[in-house]
């Protein structure tokens, strides 16, 4: 974030008081500083109270600060967690999260979808200020490129909706942009299974991918007249950073489903999915594509890199999260952390948001 985004929260104060709107959060900017919070906890140096300094004593904004003004701890703050409140905050109160403020009992699948879609466009914002600044004091050749939003960046990709017609084979397609994806769970929507059989996400993911009858009739173009129409989804783009909800909530029956899913660590393959191989080629028979019978689907592989877990039941619980970092991962409890097997991750009941990596 420090490097590749660069949304440097001092050059990004001085935008929002020279905007006429004012504007008083950015949660990029809370993101930056808390992530200059974690590097200073791991280095013992106060990161963020030196660059206030270097903004007294430089008239340039940059992450390199004169050794001689990075001021340490007056004690020893490594390992300590930290709190993101201030970011917690922005958040609730820079618009379109006002609905999530406060400390009533709140779902972490709609705090992700708001929080995103606030962190992406206060990043544009950010990125219009700069060009708007460097096109007054740069050539465009001399201008360095600016990522416009690194959400989209990591965690957008696409969806090939398409309509077919049972009459004529017709197909229609809509592309469909996402930051993740919410797999049914419930009995309804789910297709029966043995009952010695475990519920894995594999299954999920084909039965989200499986063609649907549509209850009414569509008018086809080619038919000229509404005909039974079949609706099926597959992934015509992946993301760097694949983010899959398992919707256990059902408020149609009032409950959660506390059904356990089992999910891999390592190697996702998301192949099989993609349009090529996945999607229908003869609605009326519902034979799938010939090519799939020549030819093997790429291996696009995705490894897990973290988990949220949900314990408790549809109107109270609580939140409990897994990360992989360095190879090794840690359980994250409020500000308890410690570290857990891959294997205690894969069988941890709960399992609510699944994020994968894309491997290189």
């Amino acid at each position: 974030f420090l490097c590749n985004v660069g949304h440097d929260y001092r050059i990004c104060r001085v935008m929002r008081m020279a905007d006429k709107h004012k504007t008083t959060h950015c949660v990029a900017c809370e993101m930056d500083k808390l992530i200059l919070q974690i590097l200073s906890c791991i280095k013992g140096r106060n990161m963020l109270e030196s660059m206030e300094e270097a903004v007294k004593t430089t008239t340039t904004c940059n992450y390199t600060v004169p050794e001689s003004i990075v001021k340490a701890f007056s004690f020893d703050t490594r390992g300590t967690p930290l709190v993101p409140s201030d970011m917690l905050t922005a958040a609730w109160k820079s618009g379109g999260m006002e609905h999530l403020a406060g400390y009533d009992q709140r779902d972490a699948h709609e705090f992700l979808q708001a929080f995103l879609d606030i962190l992406g466009k206060h990043e544009r914002r950010y990125a219009r200020y700069i060009r708007k600044n460097l096109e007054i004091a740069q050539t465009e050749d001399s201008r360095p490129k600016c990522k416009t939003d690194v959400v989209k960046e990591l965690f957008e990709g696409t969806l090939r909706s398409v309509s077919i017609c049972q009459q004529c084979g017709e197909k229609r397609s809509l592309q469909e942009p996402f930051l993740n994806v919410s797999l049914p769970l419930s009995e309804d929507s789910m297709m029966k299974r043995a009952s010695s059989q475990k519920l894995n996400i594999l299954q999920c993911l084909n039965f989200f991918t499986a063609p649907e009858r549509l209850t009414d009739p569509i008018e086809c173009p080619s038919c000229q007249t509404k005909t039974q129409t079949n609706k099926q989804q597959t992934f015509s783009k992946l993301p760097k950073i694949f983010c899959l909800h398992l919707k256990r909530f059902d408020a149609a029956k009032n409950k959660k489903i506390a059904d356990f899913v089992a999910f891999p660590g390592d190697g996702l393959d998301m192949g099989p999915l993609l349009p090529h191989w996945r999607e229908v080629y003869a609605a009326a028979t519902g034979t799938p594509n010939p090519n799939e019978i020549n030819s093997t689907s790429p291996k696009l592989l995705y490894n897990l890199f973290g988990t949220v877990n949900h314990k408790g039941t549809l109107n109270q619980g609580h939140y409990l999260s897994n990360v992989k970092i360095g190879g090794q991962w840690y359980h994250c409890n409020d500000a308890h952390v410690g570290r857990v097997s891959e294997a205690e991750v894969l069988t941890s009941e709960g399992a609510y948001l699944l994020f994968y990596e894309r491997c290189a």
